[in-house]
């Protein structure tokens, strides 16, 4: 954060002499440096001297307010009066919002639960031929699959790739988790061979809901077989998926498996957790050790 506050120091100095001119691209950087450091009212009187000195914002300077009001929640309904105000400010300038500009209110209204705004709002963006980007997608999956509308979110998958745009780890383990969920594991299973044929590299996240989704279904075989596999990748399992299985073992009196699991995991400098232990007592006491 240091050097945002050095450049900003700087630029005071900038502004106070009086040969100094910027132009909106030196304005917008200084707009991101107090947004950097936390103070987005600063950003916004940077804002009103563009506007003061008849400066036309782009979308890159709108980007970077609408960015800063979305970071974690802070306040969309602020963020979307500011996107609908330039918009038209905007058009006047005959210059179109980017991607950039959609993607952080897409986000937001999506992890509000504001899902149908975000879906308004990603069919304006089609409409005003701006293309969206796999973040713009992956928003609009985290949504849907969190609103339980799963057939819509498969729908925007099939849309992104239809789009030439690659899915990223995020997306397909939004789409994996969702398939787990409905207990689909072949199709999640077969999803994630599809991602690594693509060359994108599963992640601890992506084995962990296929262990999960698995062992929920009760396909324990199916489940010490992707940690096999997990292994044999290079992905190091951490606790919650030792914890997975563990308790999987326990509940169909595999105790010594489970036991054995449970020492693999301190060869892994892996430490137990609560949901460990509880596992592994109800395991014991149930098969009367």
């Amino acid at each position: 954060m240091s050097h945002y506050s050095t450049v900003v120091s700087m630029l005071r100095e900038m502004m106070r002499c009086v040969d100094f001119h910027p132009d909106v691209s030196t304005m917008t950087v200084a707009m991101k440096c107090y947004c950097r450091v936390n103070r987005v009212d600063l950003a916004f009187s940077v804002l009103a001297i563009i506007l003061k000195r008849g400066l036309q914002p782009d979308a890159y300077t709108i980007s970077t307010l609408l960015h800063a009001l979305c970071r974690g929640g802070k306040s969309v309904d602020k963020a979307m009066d500011l996107f609908h105000s330039f918009n038209k400010l905007l058009e006047i300038g005959n210059v179109k919002p980017s991607v950039e500009c959609f993607t952080p209110l897409i986000d937001s209204l999506c992890k509000e639960r504001h899902v149908d705004k975000a879906l308004e709002l990603f069919q304006d963006m089609i409409n005003q031929d701006v293309q969206p980007n796999v973040v713009t997608y992956t928003a609009l999956f985290h949504g849907l699959y969190k609103s339980g509308r799963v057939e819509e979110a498969k729908k925007f998958f099939i849309d992104m790739i239809d789009r030439g745009i690659s899915p990223s780890v995020y997306s397909y383990n939004a789409l994996i988790d969702s398939l787990c969920k409905e207990e689909k594991t072949t199709a999640a299973i077969s999803l994630s061979g599809l991602m690594t044929r693509k060359g994108i590299k599963p992640t601890v996240v992506t084995f962990n809901t296929l262990i999960y989704g698995l062992c929920k279904s009760g396909q324990l075989e199916k489940a010490l077989q992707v940690l096999s596999n997990m292994i044999e990748y290079g992905t190091l399992p951490n606790v919650v998926t030792y914890s997975t299985i563990l308790d999987a073992l326990c509940k169909e009196g595999r105790t010594a498996e489970a036991l054995n699991l449970f020492e693999a995991m301190s060869y892994t400098d892996v430490k137990p957790d609560i949901f460990t232990y509880n596992s592994l007592v109800y395991g014991l006491c149930h098969s009367g050790q």
